[in-house]
């Protein structure tokens, strides 16, 4: 996959990328091209002559189809993976490059070293909702602590989806789980989102709208379509753990491998070169930790499901809006 690049000590620069990416795959499931861009909802950051760049960038460009389809001219319009799911499977682990390369070690005082010194993983999670997020950190633990990782997690319970995120922000607690990913609430706390490892399913979200001409329709959906963990910007080297230990789960099941066949990692020091095994030998692949839920999160459909090599089906979702942000201003 290609994708774009930021420094990353802005976050606010790449919260603003990625939030721009989300509003031109959004504006394409909404049925908002070039020619209507103004119907698209202005944005919630809140910054004098930001609250229209939704729709500066789609009547500059077009929606994400429309991008596609003048700049890929030989593709046509835009398929499998390039495409805008509409409810099959989305777990997808991006490549892992060259892990076994040597990284610089947690630093002292970084957010890895001082869980080491405390000996504890801080979890934020839900109280009024549970999803698969207390296996994914259990699996972050295993991946720092190796041993009994159950032990050294201390869980620390929100009632609200903004009251957990301000926590992770500030330090409160190490990792958020169980948040609505939404590129908008990642530049109003300052956080790094994880690929979702959970899509709550909806009966009325198998496809896009339509309204009587049988073109889509401008709405946007009205409940939180992806589910991941998020950690502060304020130390990018734990953010990236977190990400990367996601994937380990995913990737186990779709390759069927076993824990001790899990690459070995070095980019985060020689401490950590069995981070993936540690959390797939504790947690197991993806389909274990889901059957672990199964019996609160429902059975295991739509977007729940690994969206594998030999029949590779769309991957783009937008997700630009959650309940975690401000209202829309239409």
């Amino acid at each position: 996959p290609l994708c774009m690049v930021t420094r990353e000590n802005d976050s606010e620069w790449s919260s603003y990328v990625d939030a721009i990416l989300q509003g031109l795959m959004a504006a394409a499931e909404m049925g908002v091209t070039q020619s209507t861009a103004s119907s698209f909802p202005k944005s919630v950051w809140h910054i004098r002559d930001f609250d229209s760049m939704y729709a500066d960038a789609v009547a500059s460009v077009g929606n994400y189809l429309e991008l596609y389809s003048t700049n890929i001219r030989s593709a046509g319009l835009a398929k499998r993976m390039n495409a805008i799911n509409s409810g099959t499977g989305m777990l997808y682990a991006l490549p892992h490059g060259y892990p076994e390369q040597e990284g610089p070690r947690p630093a002292e005082g970084s957010k890895l070293n001082a869980i080491q010194v405390a000996q504890k993983l801080r979890c934020g999670m839900m109280t009024n909702q549970t999803s698969l997020g207390e296996g994914f950190c259990l699996a972050i633990a295993a991946g720092i602590f190796s041993d009994v990782p159950d032990a050294r997690v201390e869980w620390v319970w929100y009632e609200a989806h903004e009251e957990l995120l301000l926590a992770v922000s500030n330090g409160e607690v190490d990792v958020a789980m169980d948040v609505p990913v939404s590129a908008e609430a990642a530049f109003q706390y300052d956080i790094t989102f994880s690929s979702p490892y959970f899509f709550p399913y909806d009966e009325e979200d198998g496809g896009v709208s339509l309204d009587g001409n049988g073109q889509q329709a401008l709405e946007l959906p009205d409940h939180d379509r992806a589910v991941g963990l998020a950690a502060s910007n304020s130390d990018r080297q734990f953010a990236k753990f977190c990400f990367w230990i996601m994937t380990a789960p995913v990737i186990s099941e779709e390759d069927e491998l076993p824990f001790n066949d899990m690459v070995l990692v070095g980019l985060f020091g020689s401490s950590y070169k069995r981070m993936f095994r540690d959390a797939v030998l504790f947690v197991g692949d993806y389909s274990r930790i889901y059957e672990s839920y199964e019996i609160l999160v429902g059975p295991r459909r739509g977007r729940n499901f690994i969206n594998l090599l030999e029949t590779r089906g769309p991957q783009h979702l937008p997700l630009l809006f959650g309940s975690n942000v401000t209202s829309l201003v239409w």
